[in-house]
């Protein structure tokens, strides 16, 4: 595989820092036959730590079609930079991550480091506890064109499908 370039631009004006990216990027087949031994490198030639990539499809010979990335990164106002996926030159060890996932009797706890954010497995709704204590309820509500509320069922448990250091995912 040759090397990609993902240029990213911040455009808001503000400082970003350890800013979730995800993005997917397509491969022809035959070209990329695993998500191991990818590394992502920074513009200043850094290994990006906090990296995940999986593949979301493939191709009938089994190579990966579709790669999804997800890493942190820091920007500057009005920066652009642009990083390389890359094979990696040696097998990396990953550094420890403090995002965790564990699953208690009827929830998922999720935590970031500085948040937590409680996930019951049946339901619609999180907890989420920021660093300055206490916590703040969150529930989907859905409306219909008129803005009426409408009631939806939750039919399956949330179980966690990804987790690495850059990100968790949950779904039903």
């Amino acid at each position: 595989m040759e090397p990609i370039t993902i240029q990213l631009k911040e455009e808001s004006g503000f400082e970003r820092r350890r800013e979730p990216v995800q993005l997917g990027i397509p491969f022809p087949p035959g070209e990329l036959a695993s998500a191991s031994g990818l590394t992502l490198v920074a513009p200043d030639n850094y290994q990006v730590p906090f990296f995940q990539a999986a593949p979301l499809a493939k191709w009938p010979d089994g190579s990966i079609r579709w790669l999804k990335l997800n890493f942190l990164s820091d920007l500057s106002p009005n920066q652009t930079s642009d990083f390389e996926l890359r094979q990696a030159a040696y097998d990396q060890q990953l550094p420890p991550t403090v995002l965790r996932s564990e699953l208690l009797s009827d929830e998922w706890l999720i935590s970031t480091g500085k948040a937590c954010f409680r996930v019951p497995r049946a339901g619609l709704k999180w907890f989420f506890s920021p660093p300055s204590g206490g916590e703040l309820p969150h529930e989907i509500c859905l409306t219909d064109a008129e803005n009426r509320l409408c009631s939806a069922k939750h039919q399956q448990e949330w179980q966690v499908v990804e987790s690495g250091p850059a990100c968790i995912t949950l779904s039903t």
